[in-house]
């Protein structure tokens, strides 16, 4: 029983240990864009400019529409009232 304790004991730290670097490796693979890992020693930032600068270099859409529907429901007891202007 403590062999096995013992290996779980360690099993954990190594993969706390390993956490880190895979999650900075899954970050720049696919571009998260900010992480932050308190202890680990970096901090990865994309800003918008180089998001834009990225997706055009790789010829993805850069422009399209977006539709963002609205509600503007109230609850039965509330007396509030919502209109289009």
């Amino acid at each position: 029983m403590l062999e096995y304790l013992t290996a779980v004991v360690f099993g954990m730290v190594w993969l706390t240990c390993a956490a880190a670097p895979w999650y900075r490796t899954f970050c720049q693979a696919t571009g998260y864009g900010v992480s932050f890992l308190i202890g680990a020693g970096f901090v990865l930032v994309q800003t918008v400019e180089e998001k834009i600068a990225r997706h055009s270099e790789s010829g993805a859409v850069t422009e399209r529409e977006i539709v963002v529907p609205f509600n503007g429901d109230v609850a039965d007891g509330m007396q509030w009232k919502f209109t289009p202007t």
